[in-house]
Formats: structure tokens, C-alpha cells, sequence
């Protein structure tokens, strides 16, 4: 008898809603479904539009949390886990939306559309027969909602780093060397994580820090070597800045 790798038991959805004069009232999307799927199975649920589909596989993700129920994945109730214990189960419980606009892109092929998933969860990031390397160029708030701080103790507010991202698609496209020599990469690939747009793409809070992805495609072989080797492990990026004399408020008094 083949395992279970997913059950579902007596899983509900309700949502609150305002009815204006007659008050709150409560929304009944998904009532007590149970089902199991096991390890090679196809499983298909199938209804009329509106019958709480895409709700179930929403909330089995915990993009909507369950009124309750239990989710079973791979043997652990995954149904009241925090984002952080979360984090795991979502390399391998994905979701593809309905509306073709919003999840794929015209400009890309399929292999990579899909190997976007892959790289946001760190699974490869380079791609050795194109000489393609993926990865975070910075990250301003981990995925736990960690504040992050540079070598240098200062603070990328999102907004900030957004712009710095369209700068750089905009005027430069072109990737260097340890900060000392250009012209060894080419831009192919930019994409600014924030949290409005997580939102709005159907990201699961916790799922992905927010901060700038980029990919290259190296153009120098020594370059790509170190790459392949694990010398050059990261991105880093570079700017301008300009010192501004700010008096001392204290020494005024």
C-alpha cells in the first residue's frame, strides 16, 4: 500500500464578512473536506466555478490560514506551524493560479519560469552549459522579517533599493569584478521583491525575503571559472555616495 504524502481531514474555510445592516456574518468557502493522496498519484478535484476549489488549494498552502482541520504533509500537521517552520514545506507545496497573465511570463520559456521557483528557494543558481549565474544582489528584510544591516552598518529601506534596481536596469545592465574591472556579465534577468508585490503575485507572507534577484550571463571564461569553483559565491553591489556634514544637536545648546 502506497504512503500518504498529503491528508486532508475535515479541513474548513470561513470568512468573515460585513453584510452592512444585517452585520458581520461568516462565509462558508470550504466545510469539512477530507481526502488523501498518496506517493505517485494524480489527485483531481473536480466542481463548478465559485464551489471553493481554489480555496481548499489556498488554504492546504496556508496562503489562507484553515478555520480548522488538520493538513497532513509527509506525516506532520503543517495546519498551525508558524512562517518560519513553514519555510521548508514550501520548497515542495507549490501552486500554479489560475490566471495565466499574472503567473507566467510571455518573454520567458517555460524552463525558465520554472527554474525561477527552483532558484528563489536556493535550489541551483547557476547554470553551467550558458554560463548564467542567479542570486539575491541585496536583501533588505529576510523572509522572519529581519531588518538587515551591510558591512558597512547601514540600512537599505526597500524603496530605496527599488529604485537603485531600475537605475541599474536602466543605465548599466552590465556586471564586474570584485568591484575592480567591468564588462564581464551582462544583465538578464532583474526582478525587486516587496512586500506589495508578494502580495499582489499571491506569495505567501514568510515565503521570500524582500530584496533585489538578479541573473547574469557571464561573458568572461575566467570569471565563469571561479564561479563553478566557489570563488565568487555571491553578488555585491556598488554605489555612489555623496557625505553630507550634519551638525551636532547637542553642541547647539
Amino acid at each position: 500500500m502506497s504512503e500518504n504524502v498529503l491528508e486532508v481531514k475535515n479541513l474548513c474555510k470561513y470568512f468573515d464578512v460585513n453584510r452592512g445592516m444585517k452585520g458581520a456574518q461568516k462565509v462558508i468557502a470550504v466545510d469539512g473536506i477530507s481526502f488523501e493522496v498518496k506517493k505517485g498519484e494524480t489527485f483531481g478535484l473536480v466542481g463548478e466555478s465559485g464551489c471553493g476549489k481554489s480555496t481548499l488549494g489556498r488554504t492546504i498552502l496556508r496562503i489562507y490560514e484553515p478555520t480548522k482541520g488538520e493538513i497532513v504533509f509527509e506525516g506532520e500537521d503543517i495546519s498551525r506551524l508558524s512562517r518560519k517552520k513553514m519555510l521548508p514545506y514550501r520548497q515542495k507545496l507549490q501552486m500554479i493560479f489560475q490566471d495565466p497573465y499574472s503567473s507566467l511570463n510571455p518573454r520567458m520559456t517555460v524552463g525558465q519560469i520554472i527554474g525561477e521557483g527552483l532558484l528563489a528557494h536556493g535550489i541551483f543558481k547557476k547554470n553551467d552549459e550558458k554560463m548564467q549565474a542567479f542570486g539575491w544582489a541585496n536583501i533588505s528584510i529576510t523572509a522572519d522579517g529581519e531588518v538587515l544591516e551591510d558591512l558597512q552598518h547601514d540600512i537599505i529601506e526597500p524603496e530605496e533599493l527599488e529604485q537603485a534596481a531600475y537605475k541599474f536596469v536602466d543605465l548599466y545592465r552590465e556586471g564586474g569584478e570584485m568591484h575592480i574591472r567591468g564588462g564581464v556579465a551582462r544583465l538578464i534577468e532583474s526582478a525587486v521583491f516587496t512586500k506589495e508585490k508578494m502580495e499582489a503575485m499571491g506569495i505567501p507572507e514568510g515565503t521570500l525575503p524582500t530584496g533585489w534577484w538578479i541573473g547574469f550571463q557571464v561573458t568572461d571564461a575566467d570569471v565563469w571559472e571561479k564561479v563553478k569553483d566557489g570563488t565568487y559565491s555571491m553578488f555585491s553591489i556598488e554605489g555612489e555616495a555623496k557625505r553630507v556634514e550634519v551638525e551636532d544637536e547637542e553642541s547647539d545648546q
